[in-house]
């Protein structure tokens, strides 16, 4: 279909990103942080409508995280504390917000999960202890 074909584009888009973005670091064993990677790809297919098979196949290509840390925040939360922006993105509304918290939901056993609702030095310190636990190579 037409809109399968757009996310097998955007999937290989993405890719290429890696590619050049990313696999340079960790060709190089350097510590990679990001703040959005491949669940994060996944989960704007999955809002737009649907993760086909061939475009799961494409993400399943690409080297996985060592670490996936997701911060837990309600959607309610979520969205009241973005609204004040000067502009919110067509993914930043709170029927999407709610979707996309369903799908990391879903997902759970992928991510080490961080209360988000924490003060902002409690996070830090939980995020950098999850760091620190990495292996090293």
């Amino acid at each position: 279909s037409k809109e399968e074909a757009h996310q097998i584009c955007c999937a290989y888009l993405f890719c290429e990103k890696v590619m050049d973005k990313v696999w340079p670091s960790l060709c190089k064993n350097d510590l990679t942080i990001l703040d959005r990677y491949r669940d994060s790809a996944l989960c704007y297919h999955y809002l737009q409508g649907g993760i086909y098979p061939s475009v799961q196949q494409i993400y399943n290509s690409v080297t996985k995280p060592n670490k996936n840390i997701f911060l837990d925040l309600s959607p309610e939360d979520c969205f009241r504390r973005i609204q004040s922006r000067e502009s919110l993105s067509p993914f930043e509304t709170p029927n999407y917000l709610e979707k996309a918290y369903a799908y990391y939901q879903s997902n759970r056993e992928r991510f080490i999960w961080i209360n988000a609702a924490q003060a902002p030095e409690t996070i830090t310190w939980m995020i950098l202890s999850e760091i620190g636990s990495l292996p090293i190579l």
